[in-house]
């Protein structure tokens, strides 16, 4: 009864593994076509939804899921992919909606806890995130990281102890994850332990070395230390490898200015204004500066940053 349905799918799947999305989203339509099974529909509506999500059309991607739950609210998939949708597309409102509905259809969804802890911590609901994580380590008490993230949790209100723990764990869990060697390098540099603060820092690098805030604690360990040029050392290898590179400079030009080498300092001054014009409210009151401050070439450099930002001021006003 189904037969030229059945035809057509299997068509449009075989053309969608051959790498060819055009005619797969073609043969699905045709397939719809036809008569079917309510299941037959949804999965087919499903696949249409991947294949343009694929593509990078959203918005057909968008319409497809939401003709599935038109269908059956209940349908689950179709609700955690636009949540990853409208979290990707940064409408966090709407990602959190389907994130919930999928937690009412399936209360142990973990992935869909995960995504929704992390955006309510990014949000500064961190109670709400800290409850998911905890839900989440009482269906899986391996999952590293919500180990790493309610650890972060902790060490973001100074309570270096437990997050101390939690991290810990979760690199005993899997030790190649550079969030988690980050985040105990930041932990174990309150506790005082720096030594062990700055291994980890560097192993954290290993497993990623394009992170600039691992650059940056480090320099900022090293100038504690008072040891200057292990922090420009430091910083210079995170300029060559990041693509963030403006608090790179900013700290790189501290660490030149603590050295009184006044024109490497200004020269990293400048840049690190081109990349961020923002920063000019930190140069003008960081007391690193202070020298530089009767310096011609760094008042022309501070004059000319706060020109085009009151340009750029009256341009968003008009």
């Amino acid at each position: 009864m189904y037969k030229e349905r059945n035809n057509y799918r299997i068509l449009a799947e075989e053309f969608y593994f051959n790498e060819n999305p055009d005619m797969a989203i073609r043969l699905y339509k045709k397939a719809l076509k036809y008569k079917g099974k309510k299941e037959d529909t949804l999965l087919i509506l499903f696949n249409l939804g991947v294949i343009y999500n694929e593509i990078g059309d959203i918005k057909s991607s968008i319409k497809y899921y939401q003709k599935i739950i038109e269908i059956d609210p209940t349908y689950k998939d179709a609700n955690y992919q636009l949540a990853i949708i409208y979290e990707d597309l940064g409408q966090i409102k709407k990602a959190i909606l389907y994130y919930k509905r999928v937690l009412r259809l399936d209360p142990n969804h973990t992935l869909s806890m995960y995504n929704l802890a992390v955006l309510f911590d990014n949000n500064g609901k961190d109670e709400d995130s800290e409850k998911l994580y905890n839900k989440i380590l009482n269906i899986d008490p391996h999952n590293h990281y919500a180990l790493n993230n309610l650890g972060s949790i902790y060490e973001s209100r100074k309570d270096f102890n437990k997050a101390y723990e939690l991290i810990k764990k979760s690199i005993e869990i899997e030790d190649n994850f550079y969030l988690s060697h980050f985040n105990f390098g930041v932990v174990l540099k309150a506790l005082g332990e720096i030594d062990n603060a700055i291994d980890h820092y560097f192993k954290s690098i290993r497993l990623k070395p394009d992170y600039e805030y691992t650059y940056l604690n480090l320099s900022a360990i090293y100038i504690e230390k008072g040891e200057i040029n292990k922090s420009i050392e430091i910083l210079t290898i995170g300029i060559n490898r990041c693509n963030i590179v403006h608090d790179l400079y900013y700290n790189r030009a501290c660490s030149y200015a603590i050295l009184n080498n006044k024109d490497k300092a200004i020269i990293d001054i400048e840049t690190c204004l081109d990349l961020s014009p923002n920063l000019i409210r930190w140069i003008e009151k960081d007391k690193d500066f202070d020298d530089l401050r009767n310096d011609s070439k760094f008042t022309q450099i501070i004059n000319k940053s706060k020109n085009l930002k009151r340009k750029d001021s009256k341009n968003d006003n008009n």
